[in-house]
């Protein structure tokens, strides 16, 4: 299994970042996308540490009804729901911090501070 990494750029506050996956969903025939989503708070609590409230997940398209015709085609409804890890931590400038870990891999996250 290959890594992946985001790298986010940000001062004290509230960031937001959305992109779409490389994958898509097939639902009913057409290739539904999914994004990645990271959002939270940065609060610096002193020299060395923050405090970061994050949101790290997906959208994942379901069916939301069953297909009805419209014009002679079949037109499929569905829905995205977003699924993820919803949590505040306390991090140490410059040193990696494992947020989650399964079957999947593990996901971490470092904050550094900028000096220039």
């Amino acid at each position: 299994m290959g890594s992946s990494f985001l790298q986010v750029l940000t001062s004290e506050g509230s960031f937001n970042a959305d992109a779409l996956e490389h994958d898509t969903m097939k639902i009913n025939g057409p290739n539904i996308p999914t994004t990645i989503k990271l959002s939270g708070n940065l609060t610096v609590l002193g020299p060395e540490k923050a405090r970061l409230k994050l949101f790290i997940g997906r959208t994942v398209p379901y069916m939301a009804s069953t297909p009805h015709e419209a014009g002679g085609t079949s037109v499929p409804s569905y829905q995205q729901l977003s699924v993820g890890l919803d949590s505040t931590f306390i991090v140490t400038f410059g040193k990696p911090l494992v947020i989650q870990g399964d079957e999947n891999g593990q996901i971490s996250i470092m904050v550094k501070r900028d000096e220039d």
